[in-house]
């Protein structure tokens, strides 16, 4: 008899727990809309029409293992918003300040299996782990921007294998695991504009042969090693302006004979090695401005005879607005003896 009693106090005792679980539980709320979407992850403009699941603005997320409604189940959703944006008289207005979001939902994969999208701005979400994006094999851009991500976990990204494209842009990432982005080798596009970092070494970006497109301005990196960009031989575009560089290593874009684009304005910078562009003769547009420059030869722009924009201003050899740009084609014998002629006698 006392047996069967305590077999009852304890089954009662599952079911009340049980039932405290599942009243505790955090679902988030949303709407389900079906547009034409232009989704803009750093840079990369898609036009696409959406299936769209749209969190609501007003939603609180605190708990770190909030879902999804059950109800909002469908295989025809391919992109998620979760934002603090709002919209009045058309015009959107946009403040983490007013986020009740601290943390991103989890098991996102079992209602939305098909997810191509994923786009979350002015949160106050401070870490990215696994649980957050678990399974989401399918996903193709990663949107986290504006937002108090400081800390992402090792494995955060270890599922998603198809990410073309990842902006974490304006949050307050210090430090990157050269881990992180281990399984997102099909990565064509990555912006990390606007954060804390200090360090990039080729651990963290040399596996991910299809960049096209690297991001990292407005940071606080001092250094780069000779290596760090040695296999990103298909980059087009590289941004590294308003940081601390003060210096550039011997043979560092080498590799990179497909480069277009590169901006290394707002550094420290003081000079830069004659070869620094001998082997990037597709180069269209180059920013040097805003740095610290006294002394530079004109042998640095030898190779680059595509060059539409090389702009040097506010040097300290030049201290005055001083650029040469054209619309659509190579810069002209006039502006190159013209730039010969300014380096030679402001700068040699």
């Amino acid at each position: 008899m006392k047996a069967n009693i305590v077999l009852l106090l304890l089954l009662i005792s599952i079911t009340l727990v049980s039932a405290n679980e599942n009243s505790t539980k955090e679902f988030i709320d949303g709407e389900v809309l079906d547009t034409r979407c232009c989704y803009w992850p750093g840079d990369f403009l898609v036009f696409r029409d959406f299936n769209t699941f749209k969190v609501k603005d007003d939603i609180t997320i605190e708990s770190n293992d909030a879902e999804i409604l059950p109800k909002f189940k469908s295989d025809k959703i391919e992109k998620v918003e979760l934002n603090s944006c709002f919209v009045i008289c058309g015009f959107c207005g946009c403040s983490k300040n007013d986020s009740n979001i601290h943390n991103l939902p989890i098991k996102l994969n079992e209602v939305f299996p098909n997810l191509y999208a994923y786009v979350v701005k002015y949160t106050k979400v401070k870490r990215l782990k696994h649980k957050n994006f678990k399974n989401l094999n399918k996903l193709e851009y990663l949107t986290i921007e504006m937002s108090l991500v400081s800390k992402i976990n090792d494995d955060a990204f270890d599922d998603l294998t198809e990410l073309k494209a990842l902006s974490l842009i304006y949050n307050k990432i210090h430090n990157l695991s050269p881990r992180l982005l281990k399984n997102t080798l099909k990565l064509e596009r990555i912006n990390l504009q606007g954060n804390k970092i200090t360090n990039i070494t080729k651990e963290h970006f040399g596996h991910l042969t299809n960049l096209t497109y690297l991001e990292l301005s407005i940071n606080k990196i001092q250094n780069l090693d000779s290596d760090v960009f040695e296999t990103l031989v298909n980059l087009v575009e590289l941004k590294l302006y308003e940081n601390q560089i003060l210096s550039l290593p011997v043979g560092i874009f080498d590799n990179l004979a497909k480069l277009e684009i590169i901006n290394l304005g707002g550094n420290q910078l003081t000079t830069l090695d004659d070869n620094i562009f001998e082997h990037n003769n597709e180069l269209k547009k180059i920013w040097l401005s805003h740095n610290k420059i006294s002394k530079l030869n004109i042998k640095v722009f030898e190779n680059t005879r595509k060059a539409l924009i090389i702009n040097l201003q506010k040097n300290i050899c030049i201290d005055h607005e001083f650029g040469y740009s054209t619309a659509s084609k190579p810069l002209s014998q006039y502006d190159i003896n013209k730039l010969k002629n300014d380096l030679k006698n402001k700068c040699s």
